[in-house]
């Protein structure tokens, strides 16, 4: 199957004929320089999945996940050719009847997804210019991938952006092109002497009712040597009302690094590793954080972070952890660390041990366990009971192309029960 058709399937599941149509001709498009010649770069990968079912080692869930991530230059244009994409398949030991809200047999196990194609222009009026389904060439605000153009020009000091296209949220299965949805928006931004800031403003639609305009400014700066402080805000002006600020102080001098953060953030309910790719409701959490890392020579490294939120979601995190490369081996590296969590519902107290080996040329081997002491205060046993998870994993370079990777590991559940996970991994770099 050529990567045109690819994505032309991938996008067919919530599209109108017209829809498919016009996604077909852009992927003909976006496609056609590859066939010309031109040398593709890129990773495609292939992942199997498994977990056992509560308490027991005989098979509960699978899935099978494809990824492919494609560019291509085209020299005769200034001009690179992009393709991302993923599609998913999942296998359930059981299927769930629809009243038992597992999820399990819904279209989410069936999932297809174009995250990028699209043209990137590299001398468009001073600038990069990329068209078709891409991520906004925004910083000061998060977007969105969308189905349009962005803009970017960037200068000794000054940079401009600017971007407008139909927004693709994450959530949506086999997600199309939605004429109905519309984000746009720009920026601007100045750097000098170790000093960063640029402020944006993005008008998007959908994401909740009706249209909402979205101000973002950030600003990174030194105070003094070795001291840098950041900010990021993200605010919605009609409303009047903040949606994520944060502030970062940051030291190193010589072998340390300190770190102190404080987050103000509307909480995610479904939380989709972007701002912009989460669903938001009401509440508000607020976070204190600090890291503390020290180098002691060449070999030994020594941390510890803390972590606290309160409002909407509370919760408490503390972690002690040391890395020593050269132990127990030469080519190796000892990993130790100590944790304790809090939530209203739980709690956990952890000690994790990983040791790791790359002595053979093209191997790399893991081994460790997870030791847990923990409290559900929701479950039907709330008392203290306490888990050993072993895990174990592989990295093989086949060549300098083929990676295998190879991974099991044991999980704990919201319910207490132990899970045996599996993964199996092969990717072929180009």
């Amino acid at each position: 199957m050529t990567p045109a058709v690819w994505i032309a399937t991938a996008a067919g599941g919530s599209m109108t004929d017209r829809g498919r149509f016009i996604w077909l001709l852009l992927c003909v498009l976006v496609t056609s320089p590859v066939y010309a010649g031109a040398r593709l770069e890129g990773v495609v990968s292939l992942r199997w999945e498994g977990l056992t079912d509560r308490d027991a080692l005989s098979p509960d869930y699978q899935d099978l996940r494809t990824r492919v991530q494609l560019t291509a230059p085209v020299t005769a244009m200034n001009a690179r050719v992009h393709l991302e994409g993923w599609m998913r398949q999942s296998f359930a030991g059981h299927v769930a009847e629809p009243d038992e809200g597992s999820g399990v047999g819904s279209a989410y196990d069936q999932r297809r997804q174009v995250r990028r194609a699209s043209v990137e222009f590299t001398r468009v009026a001073g600038g990069t210019l990329e068209i078709g389904r891409h991520r906004s060439h925004l910083t000061t605000v998060a977007a969105l991938d969308a189905d349009g153009l962005s803009w970017r020009r960037q200068g000794k000091r000054l940079w401009l952006a600017a971007t407008a296209g139909a927004p693709v949220p994450y959530w949506e299965p086999d997600a199309g092109i939605d004429a109905t949805r519309l984000q746009a928006g720009g920026e601007l931004g100045w750097r000098a002497g170790g000093w960063e800031t640029g402020a944006g403003l993005l008008r998007e639609e959908g994401r909740a009712p009706g249209a909402r305009w979205r101000l973002g400014w950030q600003l990174h700066a030194p105070v003094v040597a070795g001291l840098r402080v950041g900010t990021r805000i993200d605010a919605d002006p009609d409303a009047g009302r903040w949606l994520s600020g944060r502030a970062t102080l940051t030291w190193r001098r010589a072998n340390w690094l300190a770190q102190v953060h404080a987050t103000e953030r509307e909480v995610s309910a479904f939380p989709a590793g972007t701002a912009a790719d989460s669903l938001l409701y009401g509440g508000r959490s607020h976070e204190l954080g600090l890291r503390l890392q020290r180098r002691w020579g060449r070999d030994l490294t020594t941390s510890l972070r803390l972590r606290s939120n309160t409002g909407a979601r509370e919760y408490r995190f503390e972690e002690l952890a040391v890395r020593w490369r050269g132990v127990p081996l030469d080519r190796g590296e000892l990993a130790l660390a100590l944790s304790d969590s809090w939530s209203p519902w739980r709690q956990l107290e952890q000690l994790r041990l990983e040791c790791t080996w790359w002595g053979l040329s093209r191997w790399t081997l893991a081994a460790g366990a997870t030791v847990t002491a923990h409290e559900w205060r929701a479950s039907r046993l709330p008392e203290w009971r306490l888990r050993a998870r072993p895990h174990l994993s592989a990295r093989w370079a086949l060549s300098p192309s083929w990676v295998l990777q190879l991974q099991l590991q044991e999980t704990l559940d919201e319910f207490t029960h132990l899970r045996t996970g599996a993964t199996a991994g092969l990717t072929y770099r180009l």
